[in-house]
């Protein structure tokens, strides 16, 4: 695949601000969701060469799927009570674990980014707004607008959560802390660049990827700690994590993977990588390892104390622009990819996953079935699999 290379400070951000409006798939008018949950059919699916995976042994067995009669579902994120997506740029959408239809509310503009579950709140990233959500029931806690009436949209990216602060940021380059329970605003931050990336949070500090540089503020008061340069290519959404008793920020960008103390901004290590995307959240995993996924849908798992490269997964290219590698066992992720995917790898080997139609974004649910939503077909998928891993 022809290597992508952003030339400039400001054509990266124009890059990255038209990626968004890409892949929203605006539509004018999106009806009511209406629910189609069918069995799964996995001998047919497999001869019509859309379910089952190819490359190894590993295989998938689909345990349920539901139809959205809208031309993108969002990027998935599940907990406990099942799966919750944005759909058709319209509506919010929550599932049982079982595929059921839970709720669904209408979010003008919500866009494709995950939303974020947070006990009994789920906040949802809009072209105009971040909103929150009751887990339990879809009503409308809170909306605080990031546009003003009559202004050009300015887009939210997916926000986090430091104890009762929402962190949310916009591509204008503004950041905020907003009051998790009300939406009330805490402190209000500009800062100098476009920010497309979504922020990461903890030991109450919230770091934010802009082009080129990144910033830690105090979550609770917005208070800047330390910023620094990153180079303007290639660079991922940054992940915070604890480490032996100190907390760490990790993200990757100009080719190289780097962790700092999160509060003082001192290098910890660094570490060769590929070229990740504003969308991609590397990942921490249960057995310590830092997972980042890069353009060209391949992953490098590094040890988080020191850096060390562990283990890749390969594969045959194709584009991975948004979206979190997301465990499946021990050293066994599923890979978001733009077309076809996901990816299951590990370090035996890696498999292609063909759901109904092009696959988008994955989760997990809480007893480790894989969760993949679909996107450009006339109607798509939240589709749930059993995961075999390879042999070894």
């Amino acid at each position: 695949m022809r290597r992508f290379r952003k030339f400039t400070v400001v054509l990266l951000a124009v890059l990255g601000a038209a990626l968004c409006v890409a892949v929203a798939y605006t539509r004018a008018a999106v009806p009511p969701i209406d629910v189609d949950r069918s069995a799964a059919d996995v001998a047919t699916d497999r001869t019509g060469g859309r379910t089952g995976v190819a490359d190894t042994d590993a295989a998938a067995t689909e345990r349920w799927r539901t139809a959205l009669p809208v031309n993108v579902v969002g990027l998935p994120e599940a907990d406990a009570n099942g799966v919750v997506v944005t759909a058709g740029e319209s509506e919010v959408v929550a599932l049982t674990n079982h595929g059921a239809l839970l709720w669904t509310t209408a979010v003008a503009g919500a866009l494709v980014n995950a939303p974020r579950l947070d006990g009994d709140l789920v906040l949802v990233a809009a072209k105009r707004a971040v909103v929150a959500l009751r887990r339990d029931s879809g009503e409308v806690v809170w909306s605080v607008p990031t546009a003003i009436d009559g202004a050009e949209d300015n887009r939210a990216n997916r926000p986090t959560v430091s104890g009762d602060v929402v962190v949310a940021t916009t591509a204008s380059g503004r950041a905020f802390g907003l009051e998790r329970t009300t939406g009330a605003p805490r402190w209000t931050v500009d800062l100098p660049t476009a920010v497309t990336s979504e922020p990461a949070a903890g030991g109450g500090v919230a770091v934010v990827v802009g082009v080129a540089e990144w910033w830690a503020l105090d979550a609770a008061s917005g208070a800047a700690l330390w910023g620094g340069d990153l180079g303007a290519f290639g660079t991922s959404s940054p992940v915070v994590y604890d480490d032996a008793g100190r907390t760490l920020v990790a993200v990757a960008s100009n080719e190289r993977v780097t962790a700092s103390d999160v509060r003082t901004g001192e290098l910890v290590w660094t570490s060769a990588a590929e070229q990740s995307e504003f969308y991609q959240v590397p990942v921490v995993t249960p057995t310590h390892e830092l997972l980042v996924p890069d353009h060209w849908g391949r992953m490098t798992a590094y040890d988080a104390h020191d850096g060390r490269a562990i283990w890749r997964v390969r594969g045959a290219e194709s584009v991975a622009e948004f979206g979190t590698p997301v465990v499946l066992g021990p050293r066994l992720v599923a890979l978001a990819l733009d077309d076809a995917g996901p990816r299951i790898g590990s370090p035996s080997g890696s498999s292609a996953l063909f759901p109904p139609a092009d696959g988008h974004g994955v989760a997990v649910l809480a007893d480790g079935a894989l969760v993949v939503t679909t996107w450009g077909a006339p109607v798509n998928y939240v589709v749930a699999y059993d995961v075999k891993p390879p042999n070894r």
